[in-house]
């Protein structure tokens, strides 16, 4: 329902007012599955899910997405250029079309997209066994709260991020130069995420110096 949502959000050049209603009830949705059931509904098994893919098959491919990339879709080509694919190459496809060859992702019925309450993200995350990679998994958790606007994780940089890419987006048009750029942030979130708190203290320290 959400990338189906997402689609049609993607069309939507005049900001049609009955948006944001649309959007309370996705995210109120959510919420009553986790109250109710204690889990996310309607979850399907992910194959290999229970072990790492084989890194290998996924060497030099092209990995195809929806055109206007936002959040989810550039966090995950950001995740499967530095953890996935050595040498990605990006696409860009409109719902119901392809790139011969390629792999699509966060498309209505990619492998590689919404599951349950999972954005793209934590579907590639949980596919590839990168879950136990404490800075990806907060990362996740932003780009979760960002794309499915249900503060599922209550993460406090999720404002700050989304307003960073949607600045991006204002002021790139290419999308190919838009996930390129949009890599920065990630590298920047992964970075801080990775470092020791002594050194982070130290570096603080010596700026107030």
């Amino acid at each position: 329902m959400q990338t189906r949502f997402d689609a049609l959000n993607a069309t939507d050049f005049f900001k049609a007012p009955a948006r944001g209603k649309a959007e309370e009830a996705l995210a109120k949705g959510r919420r009553l599955l986790r109250a109710t059931t204690g889990k996310p509904a309607g979850v399907a098994a992910i194959p290999g899910s229970r072990q790492t893919h084989e890194v290998r098959r996924y060497q030099g491919r092209l990995w195809i997405t929806r055109p206007r990339p936002h959040i989810d879709r550039c966090a995950t080509a950001w995740l499967i250029r530095r953890f996935i694919d050595r040498r990605p190459r990006f696409g860009f496809a409109e719902e119901g079309g392809s790139l011969r060859g390629g792999i699509p992702y966060d498309m209505a019925g990619a492998e590689f997209s919404h599951r349950g309450e999972d954005c793209t993200f934590e579907t590639v995350m949980k596919h590839f066994g990168l879950q136990r990679d404490p800075a990806l998994r907060v990362i996740a958790q932003i780009v979760h709260d960002v794309d499915l606007k249900d503060d599922k994780f209550g993460r406090p940089e999720a404002t700050g991020v989304d307003a960073v890419l949607r600045g991006l987006a204002e002021r790139i048009s290419d999308d190919q130069r838009l996930l390129h750029e949009s890599e920065s942030v990630f590298d920047g979130l992964y970075a801080t995420l990775t470092s020791k708190p002594g050194r982070r203290q130290g570096s603080a320290a010596r700026r107030g110096k």
